[in-house]
């Protein structure tokens, strides 16, 4: 698969891409933000992992833009010292993962393989509907009462599961393992996805379709 990193750190930024290209992908490689986004024009990447800090735009911002024009590579944005409030805006912005804590280059590239694979095997489920929530496994696309939602490929994961299974509750457990395959450090993370999907299903709506089972889950629906 076709993986962008950008990174300003070179040597870390070739740890990761040694790693990755032993797996098998084909990886290419920007220091800057106006780099990477001239490249990701030209070229469909599969992924891309993105610096917390690049020299000319924070990588909230950068994957903002990505999404904005279109873009639904599985973004993981990689940088220590973000605090929870950091990986919430990241995101809810539309990245797929953010790795706050110390990580070697080894982890995260298993870690986006495990992610880039579940990507491909994620569609058996080709399309599912709720309380008037449609979701198109195929498209990536979602609408609620005909009005589209813009979603990344990791909430549409976790909308599937939560979907197909409803109205009974999913566990955290399932929902970590079916978008990251179990290897979660923070918790914080699936909390933020759903946060990030709360604002976009039910918000906008005046009703709320997901719920918290506590200690346990989320449901969807019922």
């Amino acid at each position: 698969m076709d993986i962008l990193i950008m990174d300003c750190d070179v040597a870390r930024a070739l740890a990761l891409g040694d790693h990755l290209i032993a797996s098998g992908h084909s990886v290419s490689f920007a220091r800057t933000a106006r780099n990477g986004l001239l490249l990701s024009r030209r070229v469909p990447f599969d992924a891309m992992v993105i610096a917390r800090d690049l020299s000319d735009m924070q990588g909230v911002e950068l994957v903002k833009r990505l999404r904005e024009r279109g873009d639904d590579a599985l973004v993981m944005i990689i940088g220590e010292g973000a605090g929870v409030g950091e990986v919430v805006m990241g995101i809810s912005a539309g990245a797929d993962d953010y790795r706050a804590q110390r990580t070697d280059a080894l982890e995260i590239a298993a870690r986006l393989s495990s992610m880039m694979q579940r990507g491909r095997t994620c569609h058996v489920v080709e399309a599912v509907s709720v309380a008037g929530l449609c979701l198109d496994m195929r498209s990536c696309t979602l609408t609620r009462a005909d009005t589209p939602i813009d979603i990344t490929r990791t909430q549409a994961k976790v909308l599937k599961e939560l979907m197909v299974a409803a109205p009974c509750p999913v566990t955290f457990r399932r929902l970590e393992q079916v978008i990251w395959g179990g290897r979660v450090h923070d918790p914080g993370l699936l909390r933020a996805h759903v946060s990030s999907l709360r604002r976009r299903v039910d918000r906008p709506f005046g009703t709320r379709l997901i719920r918290t089972h506590i200690k346990f889950g989320y449901s969807i629906g019922g």
